[in-house]
């Protein structure tokens, strides 16, 4: 009986919090049309499509912006060495983004190929009857509807089946871009959604009372530790930010830096100014700008125990391995700053600079740093046959470094202080892959040819 109470509670709730009362000029979605048997349903759960976190280009303005997504299972490693079976759209945590213009209209098609279950969606960016359109379809069903995008912003979206709160610790969450009037992208832009993952996230009781076991940025806890987003210095770097939740509120925040201004929900009306922290609810959304000189700079929730189980990571400006210093970071004159090629995210696994070209390091000691900030730099070291490598924790916080063929609890049982080190020689070619177990976010891998 407590768990039906449980069930009739999380229901009434996301009737009360679920709805929106349009404003009279908001404009009415078209006739929503479902159709049976539109496609057949997935036989088997492939590998998650990988997140791009770069904020997709703008569409031509004033144009109807297809849309479609497809319900379906996938497997994701959320976590170093842990795979779980996810709910998705499109193959892929977070799904999609969508970006379009204010004022422009929708053509949304979702298509449910999960054999096992309904699904639906909520657009926070839409203005429509929850009773109609956010209504689930059946596997194999598919329905579509057109709406407009009346507000500017960054909005959440996510599956709208009961339980609701089961679909989104599973997977099925995403963000819609509105642009408003005369907005022109500048520098980088990148979109990061935190979520909380849960052992057993079929179980409603375990939702309800349960901590998450990992928390992430755009589905996998700490990645962009070992592969950080890059800018520019002195580059404006925006972030999309969205909490999916479920539970949890987050506190964005860069290490050492100030966010040159906030706009809450991404409205240009709800802007704010030096702002160094930002509070962001369970499905709410916010856009930062800020500016940065050469550097490593922490991105992280400050609910530390969420940063510490994966809601961290990295943005890398310019080259701070090189020793040379930029320029003090200023924020470009109005109308002057034009946009710069896209790094591709993930792209520096923060290996040695002082490698020869092949990117293989001669045979000798080389060493590899525990860092403050849960991380093994590099991340990825290549050596030749017989090299000796040797980790030192640089972090007062006690670590270990464990793979299959060494472990650094054989020689100190506690983990490795500030200052411990511990080597280990390769002598057969192969790829190592390792971590702490301390922090399982916490992984490397050391290749040998």
């Amino acid at each position: 009986m407590r768990f039906k109470s449980l069930f009739r509670l999380s229901v009434s709730l996301a009737i009360a919090f679920g709805g929106f009362s349009p404003a009279a000029s908001a404009t009415p979605p078209s006739e929503r049309i479902v159709t049976p048997n539109a496609a057949p349903v997935q036989t088997a759960v492939e590998n998650a499509v990988p997140f791009n976190p770069a904020a997709p280009a703008q569409p031509e303005e004033g144009k109807v912006v297809n849309f479609t997504l497809e319900a379906k299972r996938a497997n994701l490693e959320v976590a170093p060495g842990v795979v779980k079976e996810v709910w998705t759209f499109n193959g892929q945590v977070p799904s999609p983004t969508l970006r379009v213009h204010q004022g422009d209209t929708v053509h949304f098609m979702l298509i449910n190929k999960d054999p096992e279950m309904a699904h639906g969606l909520d657009f926070h960016a839409g203005q429509m009857d929850m009773g109609t359109y956010h209504k689930p379809i059946n596997p194999g069903e598919s329905v579509t509807f057109d709406w407009k995008a009346e507000y500017p912003g960054v909005f959440y979206y996510h599956c709208s089946a009961d339980p609701v709160i089961m679909h989104i610790a599973n997977g099925m969450f995403g963000a819609v871009i509105v642009d408003p009037p005369g907005y022109k992208p500048t520098g980088k832009e990148y979109v990061l959604i935190q979520n909380e993952w849960y052992d057993n996230s079929t179980n409603l009781q375990s939702l309800l009372e349960d901590t998450p076991k990992a928390v992430a940025f755009n589905g996998v806890a700490s990645q962009y530790v070992s592969n950080p987003l890059t800018a520019d210095p002195g580059e404006r770097v925006r972030f999309y930010f969205v909490n999916a939740g479920i539970n949890h509120f987050s506190a964005f925040h860069v290490i050492g830096t100030i966010f040159d201004q906030v706009m809450l929900d991404g409205n240009p009306k709800n802007t704010l100014y030096g702002v160094q922290t930002v509070a962001v609810p369970p499905g709410g959304t916010v856009v930062t700008d800020l500016y940065a000189d050469t550097g490593t700079y922490a991105i992280l929730t400050h609910s530390m125990k969420d940063a510490t189980k994966g809601g961290l990571g990295i943005l890398k400006v310019g080259n701070p391995d090189s020793g040379e210093s930029n320029q003090a970071a200023t924020k470009p004159l109005p109308n002057t700053s034009s946009p710069s090629p896209s790094a591709q995210p993930g792209t520096d696994a923060g290996t040695s600079t002082n490698q020869p070209a092949d990117n293989t390091a001669a045979t000798g000691e080389h060493t590899i740093h525990l860092t403050s900030l849960f991380a093994f730099s590099p991340s990825t070291l290549t050596v030749k046959a017989g090299t000796t490598v040797t980790w030192v924790n640089d972090d007062s916080t006690i670590h270990t470094v464990v793979g299959d063929t060494f472990d650094s609890r054989n020689e100190k049982k506690d983990g490795l202080g500030k200052g411990d080190t511990f080597s280990y020689t390769f002598n057969t070619p192969g790829t190592y892959p390792y971590h702490c177990t301390m922090h399982p976010f916490m992984t490397g891998t050391v290749i040998v040819k």
